[in-house]
């Protein structure tokens, strides 16, 4: 199915609006609303979006993607808003945004939302893209660029549609105080290693970093509440200069190829398989890392 067929031309609009978020969304909800029929309240609905980005806190990057899901309705309505301006929407957000992709979803549409918003970020994604649907002009051109592009909403989401890219691998010559700083820097208790070719070869955890500062007979130990020694740590210190990430490698618990389906990769995160799963391509370079984090930000809170 074409990304073209289920955008309504009415509902892509170029945007000349003074104000910031509430004002922007609330002018694209008026349009919606004008333009489908659909009795609902604009400003309530722009107040329910902003409500629900401020409780989740996910930054956006130049393009913005409100949405709600309301009972009230039987179908998916989207609109695609180009702001004649860029915006900054959110004081969290990493650009101002150009780009507004609105969704109103009924309880039976989740899915092809999912996939309709897959189909945008991946094409968004490339700053060629980005670049030539916000200097559009009209729905005719919109439509036009994303059907020259060959934009479908794909079969399946897979699980490149939901990898995280902000975890950069490190190599095993990585001096561990770098594997350490980028521990707190990317807030993740572990991060992938790669060859000099980007070949996955495991992962370095940071409580396997602690682990191994640790006495093994102090595991053995069924209290250790008396205990207050912090050689451990001190060990990590003094260490952390002369040793590299080789020193702590440690393999995947489970590897999946980019095309792995959404269900497959959730029932292994939920049965306990691993708390992390490593993409990989045919050729076992790395891709990208997935999370019961990535599965709760980009499926149940889109």
């Amino acid at each position: 199915m074409k990304l073209s067929s289920i955008l309504n031309p009415n509902l892509i609009l170029n945007l000349d609006v003074e104000g910031g978020r509430q004002a922007i969304y609330e002018a694209i909800a008026s349009k919606m609303i004008a333009k489908t029929g659909l009795e609902l309240k604009p400003e309530e609905l722009a107040e329910q979006m902003s409500h629900r980005e401020d409780s989740v806190m996910i930054p956006y990057d130049g393009v913005a993607l409100p949405h709600l899901r309301l009972h009230q309705i039987e179908d998916l309505y989207v609109s695609v808003a180009i702001l004649k301006e860029p915006v900054t929407l959110k004081e969290h957000d990493t650009a101002p945004c150009r780009i507004v992709i609105m969704s109103l979803i009924s309880e039976n549409t989740s899915d092809t939302y999912l996939k309709m918003l897959t189909a945008f970020a991946r094409y968004l994604d490339i700053p060629e893209n980005f670049e030539k649907i916000s200097k559009c002009s009209s729905a005719e051109e919109v439509l036009a660029h994303l059907d020259k592009d060959d934009i479908h909403l794909k079969k399946d989401i897979t699980a490149e549609d939901i990898m995280s890219h902000n975890t950069e691998p490190v190599t095993p010559e990585t001096p561990l105080q770098e594997a350490l700083d980028r521990f707190v820097r990317d807030r993740t208790a572990r991060l992938p290693v790669v060859d000099a070719n980007g070949i996955f070869i495991g992962m370095i955890e940071a409580a396997e970093v602690i682990h191994r500062s640790i006495p093994e007979y102090l595991f053995m130990m069924k209290h250790v509440d008396f205990l207050s020694n912090f050689e451990p740590f001190n060990k990590i210190f003094n260490e952390e200069y002369t040793q590299t990430v080789k020193d702590y490698i440690t393999p995947a618990k489970k590897t999946i190829l980019p095309s792995a389906s959404l269900i497959q990769f959730t029932i292994s995160l939920v049965r306990g398989e691993a708390q992390t799963i490593v993409v990989v391509d045919e050729n076992k370079k790395y891709q990208g890392m997935i999370s019961i984090e990535d599965i709760m930000s980009k499926i149940l809170r889109g």
